[in-house]
């Protein structure tokens, strides 16, 4: 029975120890961009039931280590990448005209003199 009383004082012991590594974890990294806060989620462990005399608990155990973040905005991130991946061809083709030396003014400008001229030669 002793024995067993020291398994489960030491199983809430290493929860604990748990929980305090998560913590230092969290203060660590609390300047980290993108870092999202962990927290420890706990249990009861499974016990005995002794018949006549009653329940005996076995101790606490740790059950995850969850991240604590914004459902919102990691649905946006979804979003966001889907519409950057449908508009990446997009983009190279805008990259490609903006790369080019004479502009798009370039190649407009003398067509617009010449429809100005053509125009005041009618009007003429």
């Amino acid at each position: 029975m002793s024995n067993s009383m020291f398994y489960t004082g030491l199983s809430g012991l290493n929860v604990a120890q748990a929980a305090l590594v998560t913590t230092g974890h969290n203060m660590a990294n609390v300047s980290t961009a993108g870092y999202s806060r962990q927290s420890v989620q706990m249990a009861s462990s499974s016990g005995v039931n002794m018949v006549g005399i009653g329940f005996f608990g076995s101790g606490a155990k740790v059950v995850a280590v969850t991240r604590s973040y914004d459902q919102y905005l990691a649905s946006q991130l979804v979003l966001v990448d889907a519409i950057n991946q449908r508009n990446s061809p997009y983009a190279g083709s805008c990259a490609w005209v903006l790369a080019l030396d004479f502009g798009l003014a370039a190649l407009i400008f003398p067509f617009l003199i010449t429809l100005k001229a053509a125009k005041m030669d009618k009007v003429v």
